[in-house]
């Protein structure tokens, strides 16, 4: 499996960071935690040699650190966790940019997330 596939197995179970199971993690749409990938070893999602492989070349980590998902999120469909449907990730971050602001926004994803999700609004 590619570090993408594991990624997508993993997305199945909630994530402490809050992401409730079928959404990206809250800290970045194509960002991962390490706990996530543990939980979906433990569930049975994915293969222990399977996260073996994910955590290969970390050489110290936390639960809450990130393994990034080389296929993205940035353009699927979104949830926001409150009934909101989003057409991409993307557009559910500028919407959350326009209801609570830039910073919180950062706070909430990241600010290189929130940047290219912006560019990609005024691109598109």
């Amino acid at each position: 499996m590619t570090i993408h596939d594991l990624c997508e197995q993993a997305r199945n179970t909630a994530c402490a960071c809050g992401a409730p199971p079928g959404c990206p993690c809250v800290c970045a749409p194509s960002h991962y935690h390490y706990a996530r990938l543990a939980r979906a070893a433990r569930d049975g999602l994915i293969t222990r040699e399977d996260f073996a492989q994910v955590i290969h070349d970390a050489d110290v980590f936390q639960g809450m650190d990130t393994v990034t998902d080389p296929g993205g999120d940035a353009m699927r469909p979104a949830d926001d966790g409150d009934g909101f449907q989003y057409e991409t990730v993307a557009e559910l971050i500028r919407a959350y940019v326009g209801r609570y602001g830039f910073q919180d926004a950062c706070d909430a994803y990241g600010e290189d997330e929130v940047r290219a999700a912006c560019l990609l609004g005024v691109l598109t």
